[in-house]
């Protein structure tokens, strides 16, 4: 059994992971400790050179999670620009149909006038 300044200089290693990378939770790395710490030297290795390629993964993973939710975020701000040139250009085409109206019933008015003016 390991003695009691073992297991202090364990929980000060594990304290010292924890600080290194606090994103790891303390119970992975002491699980990870325990695990270096049975299964040898040479097994250690290997262990922490697959754990050091499960971390890439993961941290490349998350990375094309942020690139992919940044591209997300800038498409939908070319769609929300989009819809308010989409929303003016509604606007405009309503302003311009009353316009049309109202040109057409100013020209019926006139040519009204008109065949008053001859009649007359």
């Amino acid at each position: 059994m390991a003695s009691l300044e073992d297991k202090i200089r364990g929980l000060c290693e594990l304290t010292d992971k924890v600080l290194i990378n606090p994103s790891k939770s303390p119970k992975e790395t002491a699980v990870l400790m325990g695990a270096l710490f049975l299964l040898g030297p040479s097994a250690s290795i290997s262990v922490l050179v697959i754990k050091t390629w499960f971390d890439k993964k993961e941290r490349e993973r998350e990375e094309k999670e942020r690139m992919l939710r940044e591209i997300i975020r800038k498409q939908q701000a070319v769609i929300n620009r989009l819809e308010a040139e989409l929303a003016k250009e509604r606007q405009r085409n309503a302003n311009n149909r009353k316009e049309i109206k109202n040109l057409k019933e100013m020209l019926r008015m006139l040519e009204e006038a008109e065949r008053q003016l001859k009649a007359a």
